[in-house]
């Protein structure tokens, strides 16, 4: 089951009625030769793993709701099971662990997306709920920081490639019809929706990279009195960062742009815009991400400004002003804000299973929530327990652990 119920009671009770045994189980500290250990394989694990798969008997009752859960924002495409101890500062288990210490032990339901593998089951050298937690929430959900950021990829390169733009120049010539000399005409146009260059970051909190350069071009256009010339380029950047709970994302756009117009030339960036957005993360109790934002903008343009006179005599500045407001009026030349819709918009898996309480990144920027499970909201049919005939004999089993 990979749907949005894999994490729910009721599947965990129907993958245990309906396991068998892998191998046969060994018991520690219990030599396998010995009296004890024939006695527990013959009459206890034996009969009882027998007797509950003849009478269908459930380990544990359970409720069976109707449950109309949202819509997982990661599908699951693989999932395996690992039962980890509790473990000391060291990341090792305890060797006599207490009786609070033996019921922390988790299961771990491991996960893969996109048909990715999963790898092999290793112990953890980290308690995922803490003996101080055990009280406020009954596990954790933790998504890998590459999952995350190839969920949030798509959405960045559709907004992204709005702003990566190609500039063509033009410089063409008229005739002063008072003068009769010819002057060179300068324009340019844009095409948006270039291709940026993503790159995942593997490691600290920059966790995907978007890059942008246009392709060199340079016009030039030689009349009799001069020369004209006009370079025009374009440079867009993105930085997505996992820190506490909040997504921090910088663009940066800039157009740099060379004229020459005989006797005059001037060049610089004429737009240098950077926008950062603070994403404060938060969710709900359906598992669906929330998110607030705090942007701030800044523009350090190096185009150098042209004074009256020296526009009067090389019109350099009018130029100037044409070439920036070409740019600023051009679909998508102007920066705006990353949009909260894909935060809002993603739900956690098992949001028909658990009641979730905060969010934030690990150190290792994957995001985790805490977890607890939610009371059926529907009416409950209780699948009553199979009588089953207790035996005669009454076998005590007591602890393997040597201090008891």
């Amino acid at each position: 089951n990979l749907s949005g119920t894999a994490f729910s009671v009721q599947q965990l009770f129907f993958d245990l009625d309906n396991a068998g045994l892998w191998s046969t189980p060994t018991i520690p500290n219990v030599p396998p030769s010995s009296a004890l250990y024939d006695l527990l394989e013959d009459t206890f694990i034996a009969k009882y793993f027998t007797q509950m798969q003849s009478s269908g008997q459930p380990l544990l009752g359970i409720g069976i709701v109707v449950q109309t859960p949202p819509t997982a924002s990661l599908d699951l495409t693989n999932l395996n099971f690992e039962v980890s101890l509790y473990v000391d500062q060291n990341g090792e288990p305890y060797s006599n662990p207490t009786t609070e210490q033996q019921q922390m032990s988790t299961l771990n339901y491991l996960c893969a997306t996109n048909n990715n593998d999963l790898p092999p089951p290793v112990p953890f050298t980290w308690n995922w709920v803490d003996l101080a937690d055990q009280s406020n929430f009954d596990g954790v959900i933790s998504i890998n920081r590459n999952a995350f950021a190839a969920y949030l990829t798509a959405p960045i390169l559709a907004f992204a490639n709005q702003y990566c733009i190609q500039p063509q120049p033009v410089v063409d010539t008229a005739f002063d019809k008072y003068s009769g000399y010819e002057y060179p005409v300068f324009s340019c146009t844009f095409q948006n929706n270039q291709v940026p260059t993503v790159t995942p970051q593997l490691t600290g909190s920059n966790v995907i990279s978007v890059n942008y350069t246009s392709q060199p071009d340079d016009v030039k256009k030689v009349y009799p009195l001069g020369e004209g010339q006009l370079s025009v380029s374009c440079t867009y950047s993105m930085a997505m960062e996992f820190v506490g709970s909040q997504v921090i994302i910088t663009q940066e756009q800039k157009f740099y742009v060379s004229i020459t117009d005989t006797p005059a030339s001037k060049d610089g960036n004429m737009i240098d815009t950077t926008i950062t957005d603070t994403y404060s993360l938060f969710i709900d109790d359906t598992g669906k991400l929330g998110s607030s934002i705090n942007s701030k903008t800044s523009n350090s343009p190096t185009f150098p400004q042209i004074s009256p006179v020296v526009d009067q005599f090389t019109g350099i500045g009018d130029i100037a002003n044409d070439i920036n407001n070409s740019i600023l009026n051009f679909q998508g030349g102007q920066l705006k804000d990353f949009p909260l819709a894909p935060f809002q918009n993603f739900v956690f898996p098992g949001g028909s299973t658990f009641v979730f309480k905060s969010v934030q990144f690990s150190d290792n920027q994957d995001l985790v929530t805490p977890i607890t499970y939610q009371d059926p909201s529907a009416p409950v049919a209780v699948i009553p327990k199979l009588k089953m005939e207790t035996p005669d004999k009454e076998i005590g089993i007591h602890s393997i652990y040597g201090d008891k």
